[in-house]
């Protein structure tokens, strides 16, 4: 089924373990992010040399890993992970313990270090809000707090509408999300789901 997508992939990475396609449209940038269950399945996907520090330092097979492919090649590369662990977040300034955390985002430098943690509170099946913090150059700034992003209709989608059309000719399995206060939408393809 993954092959129905391929106009849509950058050639030099592995989709081949992919759970989730999330196809994004971001003003008027389009991205795809290929998420895969694993540590193992994220470096055989983009290679050991895209993976960030903070996955390397902390392996883990029971979670997914996120990468939107488009970022690796700029100083803004966009990492995701489904980790709900709130304890370690960010200890000295957000306990969410009451909240139900479904991921975090990271945006990582060149350099590969850290400059935007965001915490997902919620799942993916339903609305969620992010919380975002600022790292570098600063000492865990809370940026934003409750950004929605939330369940939308299909006309919401403001990508290629080809995505919507191969998921409902082919009877995948599909939901389309769009940020609250932003310009921005997204498709997640459900091609093997955890």
């Amino acid at each position: 089924m993954i092959h129905l997508f391929n106009k849509f992939f950058l050639i030099e990475f592995d989709y081949s373990n992919a759970t989730d396609l999330i196809f994004s449209y971001r003003n008027g940038e389009f991205s795809t992010c290929l998420v895969v269950m694993g540590y193992e399945n994220l470096v055989k996907a983009i290679g050991i040399d895209n993976v960030p520090r903070i996955f390397k330092d902390n392996p883990k097979e029971e979670i997914q890993y996120g990468v939107d492919l488009e970022s690796l090649s700029t100083n803004k590369k966009r990492f995701y992970t489904n980790e709900s662990s709130w304890k370690d977040i960010d200890p000295e300034a957000y306990r969410v313990s009451h909240q139900n955390i479904g991921g975090r985002g990271y945006y990582i430098n060149n350099d590969d270090r850290i400059w935007t943690t965001k915490i997902y509170k919620g799942t993916i099946a339903y609305n969620t809000n992010v919380d975002r913090w600022k790292q570098m150059g600063a000492k865990n700034i809370k940026a934003a707090s409750d950004e929605p992003e939330i369940v939308a209709e299909d006309s919401d989608w403001k990508g290629p509408k080809e995505i919507l059309k191969i998921c409902q000719d082919n009877g995948i399995d599909y939901r389309v999300y769009k940020k609250g206060l932003k310009n921005q939408s997204y498709v997640r393809v459900f091609i093997n789901p955890q």
